[in-house]
């Protein structure tokens, strides 16, 4: 009984704490909202509300589908209607890179939420969309100075040797640490369930 009341009380502050976020969000940029059309407002603050929604159901579910969708959902919205608000004068076409990032980040809290440990299938992706998000963004904010297309043609062989590297460093890691924070395949997670 005393569990569930737990749980009850984890739950309500949880659900607080989106609502307070979202309220939070609504005030800041409810102003500069004046100067934007309506309509475009209006739905980029729906797209918040499912997305913390979804967040929250995703916590409560334990679905890391929904936690991926909903986080990913929420901070491109709150992005969108800053955005439309002009409230960063900047235009979303620029920093699209930056979302690749962030696609990257949220896959690891994730694949914790669905194994309850950090695993290669979340941690490889994640790796690669934070490495290309970074790449791309250092073409889009033109701190490389040379075209992508002239980039990537004396590049490419140095992309393939560093990946080469990770895999040879990853794997001679796993060869020596075999009980590694990092787990690669769901027999592990059987035979420790066969264990008990």
């Amino acid at each position: 009984m005393a569990e569930k009341s737990k749980v009850k009380f984890f739950r309500t502050t949880l659900a607080i704490g989106f609502m307070c976020i979202l309220i939070g969000l609504s005030l800041i940029l409810i102003l500069p909202a004046k100067n934007t059309e309506g309509f475009l407002f209006i739905f980029f603050f729906v797209l918040m509300c499912l997305a913390a929604f979804l967040t929250y159901a995703s916590l409560v579910l334990l679905k890391p589908v929904l936690l991926y969708s909903g986080m990913n959902l929420f901070i491109y919205s709150v992005a969108a209607e800053i955005f439309t608000t002009k409230l960063i004068p900047v235009h979303m076409s620029k920093i699209w890179p930056l979302f690749m990032i962030v696609f990257g980040i949220t896959l690891i809290p994730s694949g914790y939420l669905r194994f309850k440990k950090i695993r290669t299938v979340y941690l490889i992706p994640a790796i690669v969309l934070v490495f290309l998000g970074t790449v791309f963004s250092l073409f889009s904010f033109h701190i490389i100075k040379v075209s992508f297309r002239r980039f990537i043609a004396f590049v490419w062989p140095a992309i393939l040797i560093a990946g080469g590297l990770f895999l040879i460093v990853y794997y001679l890691y796993s060869q020596k640490y075999e009980e590694s924070f990092i787990q690669d395949s769901d027999d592990q997670d059987e035979q420790e369930d066969g264990e008990d």
